[in-house]
Order: C-alpha cells, then sequence, then structure tokens
C-alpha cells in the first residue's frame, strides 16, 4: 500500500527499514565490550540488557506494524465511505458510517465488514484480529497477563500485516 499524505503514515517496509536500522545499531552497540561497565552499573549483566533490549524492539515494531494496519484500514472506511462504490463492502461500510460515523470500532465494525463483504481469507482476518489483541496488550500498558493462544515477534505480526494489507489491495 503506497504512504499517504495523511498526517505521516508509515508503511510496512518503512517500518521494516527502521526495525532493521535499529537492531543493527543494537548489535553494533553490544558488540562493543566497554558497554558491560553500563550494564553493570545498572544492576545487570550485558546479556540481560541486550535481551531486554531487543525484546523491546520486537515489541514496538509489531506495535507500529499494527498501527500502520489499522490506519489503513481507517483510511480505507473513509475513501468507501466518499466514493459511495457499489462494491458490497464498500455498501456495508457505508452503513456502519451511518451507525456510527468516525466512532467505528476496528474489530467489531470494520473487521467484521471485511470479513462478511470481501473475498479477503477468513483466516487473514482472524489472524489480525488475534494479533491486534496483542496490540492492545502492548499499547496498555502490558499490565496483565497475555493469553493470545499464540506467540507473537516482530517477524509474525510482520507476516500477519503484510497479508491482509495484500489481500487489502487486491479488494474492489
Amino acid at each position: 500500500m503506497p504512504k499517504t499524505n495523511r498526517s505521516g503514515q508509515l508503511t510496512l517496509p518503512e517500518i521494516a527499514n527502521y526495525h532493521a536500522l535499529v537492531l543493527a545499531a543494537l548489535f553494533d552497540l553490544f558488540a562493543n565490550p566497554s558497554h558491560a561497565a553500563l550494564a553493570q552499573h545498572i544492576g545487570r549483566s550485558l546479556d540481560e540488557v541486550r535481551g531486554e533490549a531487543l525484546a523491546e524492539l520486537e515489541h514496538t515494531s509489531s506495535l507500529s506494524l499494527l498501527a500502520c494496519v489499522e490506519a489503513a484500514i481507517r483510511v480505507d472506511y473513509a475513501q468507501r465511505v466518499s466514493a459511495r462504490g457499489k462494491s458490497p463492502l464498500s455498501r456495508a461500510l457505508r452503513e456502519v458510517y451511518r451507525k456510527k460515523k468516525t466512532f467505528a470500532r476496528l474489530d467489531d465494525d470494520l473487521l467484521a465488514a471485511w470479513r462478511a463483504h470481501s473475498d479477503v481469507a477468513r483466516i487473514v482476518i482472524s489472524e489480525l484480529m488475534t494479533a491486534f489483541q496483542y496490540r492492545h496488550w502492548l499499547a496498555h500498558g502490558r499490565y496483565w497477563p497475555p493469553k493470545f493462544g499464540r506467540s507473537y515477534d516482530y517477524q509474525t505480526v510482520y507476516s500477519i500485516a503484510d497479508s491482509f494489507l495484500s489481500a487489502m489491495a487486491e479488494v474492489e
């Protein structure tokens, strides 16, 4: 999906490039033996600090990917509502708009319409909806023990996001 001009929305490749850049920087940082003193200064081993930094990068990059997908869904929603297309999906989204306006819920309204009125595979939408549970956990402070039914990492989330956005681009 091309980068839009709406408020700086990022694309998946831009997020992937940033993730790779920060990952390389972290490996460079921890390859320097003088940083072991820094880790000890904060009361942890270098391996612990490296592991925590890499895990946090996985979380923040995954959060960015899922925010990118949500933005694409909401931009598509706005475009379909204003374009007044005749496809079943466009009609369903206009019905959501009549009831909810800009307060449409991502899962219950928008993705439900995609599931019911598009050719995007149900498994792709289901995986995305489950990944959004992971995003909710990340975005709301991670204060509860997560129960997702699977583990999430950057690569898994990227694959889910890319699958949905690719399928989304094929829908009229």
